[in-house]
């Protein structure tokens, strides 16, 4: 039964469209996910869903009844309010809490999270913090539809592990969008994908929408070499759980095969790149004795090791134990407290961290690439690559790349500062959170470049999913050091489940000091309000005009100064969307 109806609904941005004459339901118990490539429209469909936007064309039905809670991408609170007045304070207009035994439940789901002290200030928390507080508030709700917007986004993984396990046991509706691979694998049970302004279904949860994901795009004889990207890369995860041991699953796994099989007797090829930048013979760097604090804490001590090519390592700790600080301590950024750090004669970096660089907004997208990291990539072997063929193999196509970078979403702009990082040949790679505010699809081509990247490669990453599939190793912050493990990121954190929140309540303090630097400032955030409600006033301004135009008896000049009216008013919208999307992701960290 329908809970909630979406009829042929569609959504403009500007000049540019969403998605059109999309349908489709929302039952009792259903566990959908959603997903596509940034700016696709998911968070849009989502608040519209919630009830939070209009849509342009098309009918939104629900039950009478419903009870919804959503949780946005960026929780925003008052700043100077402690946790305790916080958690009163709806984190969505449609999250409606009502009486103690609501308040008695966050703090109890709190709790759970290691957040007990109330009385800190809201203002002077990190992203993770914030989010943990609005996770709670939303699921303390318990409504008939629970709506999240990236909810493992910010978090550790131990909390991402915590978060799957209450979602796989709830027992009412989810929609959710997540780049989590995982999640989408374990706690939901239909996808939803928009696709160039179609929505596509699939009844089953992630592994069976890559399986007929291929089957789908190869019927239709588009984009072989996209399908065995995605079948290679995603593959090997299949054949690696568990349940591929059961008849059911080993079939699906065999028709995979044979998709594959088909798209390799195809004509296309998959474009395989290989990035095998000046490679040192002997070591890349070579680290003794190496110790760092901060205020007064000492975070790490005695880290020893020699970085070798094709070495893959994975970082894991809880938020602020000092991942950043190891990693700009390797590159000479930042002096160590003790210890000798020996880099390779043809040692090169390539840093790609949690915020980006800042991008000339006034550029064109392929001109700064050419501009700030040159016009082609040598792979070592003799061959080169244009700037313009690896943008378009990260999903710039022709038409972005003459686009000017102020018109891409802040996905997109994370994504160009990839492909400028790559674009240097390093021999060192450095990923510090490569998947926040990336989709899917990136992050495969990502899995599917380190695959043939010839350097090391040295990543610190929530998403179990990203590092299982990347790296051989971790590196794991505990008893004071960084140790090393032989052990999936997966593993590790289900072992010792309770080291990630022992360490974050003890280092609450030292992170709300590192989170100043990346929390919205007190006029940003009062920004980012007036923006909401000026966007919502524009769009009924819009829709006003719309009908006054749509008047048979309107005369040519009337329809003329509308008209007019109506350009101006779709650029100031468009202007303002940008710089919400704009505030709100550049600080999301």
């Amino acid at each position: 039964m329908n809970i909630v109806s979406a009829d042929r609904i569609s959504k403009h941005i500007g000049d540019r469209s969403l998605f059109n004459e999309i349908s489709f339901g929302v039952d009792e118990s259903d566990r959908l996910g959603l997903i596509g490539t940034n700016g696709s429209g998911k968070t849009t469909l989502l608040r519209i869903i919630a009830g939070l936007d209009d849509t342009d064309d098309g009918k939104i039905t629900k039950n009478n009844q419903l009870s919804i809670a959503y949780l946005p991408q960026i929780p925003v609170f008052a700043p100077d309010s402690p946790i305790r007045q916080a958690i009163l304070q709806p984190v969505s207009p449609v999250n409606m809490l009502t009486g103690d035994d609501t308040e008695r439940q966050i703090v109890n789901i709190l709790a759970e999270l290691d957040i007990s002290d109330l009385d800190q200030t809201v203002g002077n928390l990190s992203g993770g913090m914030l989010k943990k507080i609005a996770l709670a508030q939303t699921l303390a709700l318990e409504p008939d539809l629970l709506i999240l917007d990236e909810p493992t986004n910010h978090l550790d993984a131990w909390t991402n592990l915590w978060l799957e396990e209450k979602l796989t046991d709830w027992k009412k509706s989810i929609f959710l969008i997540t780049h989590d691979r995982y999640f989408l694998e374990n706690v939901t049970g239909r996808i939803l994908e928009l696709e160039q302004g179609q929505l596509f279904q699939y009844d089953g949860n992630y592994s069976y929408y890559l399986e007929k994901k291929a089957e789908r795009d190869m019927a239709a004889a588009r984009v072989e070499a996209k399908a065995s990207r995605l079948l290679k890369s995603e593959l090997e995860w299949l054949r690696r759980q568990p349940k591929a041991r059961g008849t059911k699953q080993k079939a699906r796994v065999d028709r995979i095969d044979d998709l594959q099989a088909l798209s390799s007797r195809g004509g296309g090829r998959s474009f395989e790149f290989e990035s095998s930048a000046t490679e040192s013979k002997n070591r890349i760097l070579e680290v003794k004795n190496l110790s760092a604090a901060f205020d007064g804490r000492v975070l790490f001590s005695g880290f020893e090791h020699t970085f070798k090519s094709r070495e893959r390592l994975g970082v894991l700790g809880p938020n602020g134990c000092g991942k950043s600080t190891f990693f700009n301590l390797l590159m000479g950024v930042l002096t160590p407290q003790t210890g000798e750090i020996k880099k390779g004669l043809h040692t090169k970096f390539g840093y790609f961290d949690q915020n980006s660089r800042d991008l000339d907004g006034s550029k064109k997208v392929i001109d700064y690439v050419k501009r700030n990291a040159g016009e082609i990539l040598s792979r070592g072997d003799g061959v080169v690559m244009e700037a313009a063929r690896l943008l378009d193999y990260f999903g710039f196509s022709g038409r972005m790349q003459q686009g000017l970078i102020s018109q891409l979403s802040g996905g997109e702009r994370r994504r160009l500062h990839l492909v400028l990082v790559l674009m240097a040949s390093p021999n060192f790679l450095i990923l510090d959170e490569p998947t926040n505010d990336l989709d899917i699809a990136t992050l495969v081509l990502l899995e599917d470049f380190l695959a043939d990247f010839q350097g090391c490669v040295l990543v610190a990453s929530h998403d179990r999913y990203f590092l299982d599939r990347v790296v051989s190793s971790l590196l794991v912050y505990e008893d004071g050091g960084i140790q090393r493990s032989n052990q999936t990121a997966s593993e590790y954190i289900a072992i010792n489940r309770d080291k990630g929140h022992e360490v974050t309540a003890k280092q609450v303090r030292t992170q709300e000091k590192a989170a100043a630097k990346r929390r919205l400032a007190a006029e940003e955030i009062k920004e980012y309000r007036a923006l909401e409600r000026e966007i919502e006033l524009l769009e009924k301004k819009k829709s006003d005009l719309e009908t006054r135009l749509s008047k048979p008896d309107a005369s040519y000049t009337q329809l003329t100064d509308l008209g007019k009216e109506y350009e101006i008013l779709g650029k100031t919208l468009a202007a303002k969307w940008g710089r919400w999307e704009e505030l709100g992701e550049r600080n999301a960290n």
